[in-house]
């Protein structure tokens, strides 16, 4: 099972739903309420989707690690050592 599609649905006033489509045709749901800052919330949803195309949706850990070492890693270690 591999995920095909993240789907990012912003609802006035701040609520935000998130649809998580696989290859067998499994979905699954998430929500999101932001503050003041929907339009930030709604873009890092959609770029972090990004990351976890085509794994597998069983493996929470790994995309949560790939998304961290691909993502935040490089820009804290240049922060750290320059």
């Amino acid at each position: 099972m591999k995920i095909t599609d993240v789907v990012v649905y912003e609802v006035k006033p701040r609520w935000i739903f998130v649809k998580v489509c696989t290859d067998e045709g499994i979905e699954g749901w998430g929500e999101m309420i932001s503050g003041t800052k929907t339009e930030t919330v709604v873009a890092g949803a959609k770029e972090m989707g990004a990351y976890l195309m085509g794994r597998n949706p069983l493996e929470i850990m790994a995309g949560n690690v790939q998304i961290f070492l691909q993502r935040w890693s490089n820009q804290w270690y240049d922060c750290i050592w320059i």
